[in-house]
Protein backbone atom coordinates (compact mmCIF):
# COMPACT_ATOMS: atom_id res chain seq x y z
CA UNK A 1 0.00 0.00 0.00
CA UNK A 2 3.37 2.42 0.57
CA UNK A 3 4.81 1.68 -2.67
CA UNK A 4 1.11 2.51 -4.10
CA UNK A 5 0.89 5.68 -2.44
CA UNK A 6 4.23 6.73 -2.65
CA UNK A 7 3.86 6.30 -6.69
CA UNK A 8 0.21 8.26 -6.76
CA UNK A 9 2.11 10.83 -5.34
CA UNK A 10 4.88 11.05 -7.28
CA UNK A 11 2.70 10.87 -10.33
CA UNK A 12 0.38 13.93 -9.18
CA UNK A 13 3.51 16.06 -8.65
CA UNK A 14 4.91 15.18 -12.50
CA UNK A 15 1.01 16.03 -14.10
CA UNK A 16 0.77 19.36 -11.84
CA UNK A 17 4.01 20.17 -13.00
CA UNK A 18 3.85 19.54 -16.52
CA UNK A 19 0.11 21.22 -16.55
CA UNK A 20 1.55 24.58 -15.20
CA UNK A 21 4.44 24.58 -17.35
CA UNK A 22 2.38 23.92 -20.22
CA UNK A 23 0.26 26.28 -20.20
CA UNK A 24 3.24 29.00 -20.55
CA UNK A 25 2.55 29.68 -24.16
CA UNK A 26 -0.59 28.49 -26.44
CA UNK A 27 0.46 29.25 -30.01
CA UNK A 28 -2.58 29.19 -32.08
CA UNK A 29 -3.74 28.83 -35.79
CA UNK A 30 -6.59 30.31 -37.40
CA UNK A 31 -8.88 28.21 -38.99
CA UNK A 32 -8.19 27.17 -43.05
CA UNK A 33 -9.96 30.58 -44.58
CA UNK A 34 -10.94 30.23 -48.33
CA UNK A 35 -11.68 33.67 -50.40
CA UNK A 36 -11.51 34.46 -54.24
CA UNK A 37 -11.02 31.66 -56.43
CA UNK A 38 -10.75 29.05 -53.83
CA UNK A 39 -7.30 30.50 -52.49
CA UNK A 40 -6.96 29.01 -49.11
CA UNK A 41 -4.71 29.96 -46.25
CA UNK A 42 -4.56 30.10 -42.46
CA UNK A 43 -2.80 33.02 -39.90
CA UNK A 44 -0.21 31.62 -37.22
CA UNK A 45 0.68 33.21 -33.75
CA UNK A 46 2.82 32.14 -31.15
CA UNK A 47 0.63 33.05 -28.21
CA UNK A 48 -3.34 34.21 -27.46
CA UNK A 49 -2.18 36.46 -24.72
CA UNK A 50 1.10 39.00 -24.31
CA UNK A 51 1.97 40.12 -21.09
CA UNK A 52 4.22 42.71 -19.54
CA UNK A 53 7.53 41.21 -20.91
CA UNK A 54 6.16 40.05 -24.31
CA UNK A 55 8.56 41.58 -26.74
CA UNK A 56 6.79 40.70 -29.78
CA UNK A 57 3.61 38.86 -31.76
CA UNK A 58 5.52 36.72 -34.15
CA UNK A 59 3.49 35.42 -37.04
CA UNK A 60 3.08 33.54 -40.50
CA UNK A 61 0.65 32.52 -42.97
CA UNK A 62 0.91 29.22 -44.99
CA UNK A 63 -1.45 28.39 -47.67
CA UNK A 64 -2.95 25.44 -49.86
CA UNK A 65 -1.62 25.18 -53.89
CA UNK A 66 0.83 26.23 -55.88
CA UNK A 67 1.99 30.12 -57.25
CA UNK A 68 2.97 33.05 -55.18
CA UNK A 69 1.20 35.37 -53.02
CA UNK A 70 2.37 39.11 -52.02
CA UNK A 71 0.73 40.13 -49.24
CA UNK A 72 0.51 43.05 -47.38
CA UNK A 73 -0.07 42.31 -43.38
CA UNK A 74 -1.18 45.09 -40.42
CA UNK A 75 -2.20 44.89 -37.11
CA UNK A 76 -5.94 46.31 -35.33
CA UNK A 77 -7.10 46.33 -32.32
CA UNK A 78 -10.73 45.10 -32.28
CA UNK A 79 -13.63 47.83 -30.87
CA UNK A 80 -15.65 46.98 -28.22
CA UNK A 81 -19.00 48.24 -29.78
CA UNK A 82 -17.48 46.30 -33.65
CA UNK A 83 -14.92 47.03 -35.70
CA UNK A 84 -11.43 47.54 -35.89
CA UNK A 85 -8.51 50.55 -34.85
CA UNK A 86 -6.18 50.26 -37.52
CA UNK A 87 -2.12 50.44 -35.22
CA UNK A 88 -0.65 51.45 -38.92
CA UNK A 89 2.07 48.87 -38.01
CA UNK A 90 2.55 47.18 -41.61
CA UNK A 91 4.92 44.36 -43.15
CA UNK A 92 4.84 43.39 -46.85
CA UNK A 93 5.90 40.44 -48.63
CA UNK A 94 5.45 37.57 -50.53
CA UNK A 95 5.08 33.78 -49.69
CA UNK A 96 5.02 30.66 -51.88
CA UNK A 97 3.88 28.03 -49.31
CA UNK A 98 4.46 30.47 -45.92
CA UNK A 99 6.38 32.94 -44.84
CA UNK A 100 9.10 32.87 -42.56
CA UNK A 101 8.34 33.67 -38.56
CA UNK A 102 7.46 37.47 -38.99
CA UNK A 103 7.36 39.80 -35.62
CA UNK A 104 5.28 42.99 -34.58
CA UNK A 105 6.52 44.79 -31.52
CA UNK A 106 4.08 44.23 -28.92
CA UNK A 107 5.49 47.88 -26.93
CA UNK A 108 4.30 49.84 -30.38
CA UNK A 109 0.69 47.87 -29.88
CA UNK A 110 0.69 49.16 -26.59
CA UNK A 111 1.67 53.17 -27.52
CA UNK A 112 -0.28 53.48 -30.32
CA UNK A 113 -3.71 51.94 -29.07
CA UNK A 114 -3.73 50.79 -25.76
CA UNK A 115 -4.23 46.84 -24.42
CA UNK A 116 -6.65 44.62 -25.67
CA UNK A 117 -8.14 42.53 -28.42
CA UNK A 118 -6.26 42.37 -31.83
CA UNK A 119 -5.84 40.53 -34.76
CA UNK A 120 -3.45 40.57 -37.88
CA UNK A 121 -5.38 40.88 -41.06
CA UNK A 122 -3.50 39.56 -44.29
CA UNK A 123 -4.47 41.31 -47.82
CA UNK A 124 -3.06 39.05 -50.41
CA UNK A 125 -2.90 39.76 -54.25
CA UNK A 126 -1.78 37.21 -57.44
CA UNK A 127 0.63 40.01 -58.48
CA UNK A 128 4.23 42.18 -56.94
CA UNK A 129 2.16 45.37 -58.08
CA UNK A 130 -1.13 44.43 -56.11
CA UNK A 131 -3.82 45.23 -58.54
CA UNK A 132 -5.01 41.56 -58.56
CA UNK A 133 -6.22 41.38 -54.99
CA UNK A 134 -7.71 37.65 -54.11
CA UNK A 135 -8.73 38.07 -50.35
CA UNK A 136 -7.97 39.11 -46.86
CA UNK A 137 -6.90 36.64 -43.76
CA UNK A 138 -7.43 37.03 -40.83
CA UNK A 139 -5.33 35.67 -37.61
CA UNK A 140 -7.41 34.55 -34.23
CA UNK A 141 -7.80 37.15 -31.84
CA UNK A 142 -4.78 37.74 -29.12
CA UNK A 143 -4.36 39.73 -26.47
CA UNK A 144 -1.92 42.98 -25.51
CA UNK A 145 -2.06 42.70 -21.39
Amino acid sequence: MKKVFKVVVALSILLSGTVLFSQSASAAWSSWQTELFGHKARVWTDDTNYYSGAKTVDWKIEKKGSGTLYYTAGVYKKRSGGGLTDTNLVQRGYFKQSTPIKSFSVSEMRKRTGKGAYVIQIDCYTDAKKTKYIGTFESKTFYIK
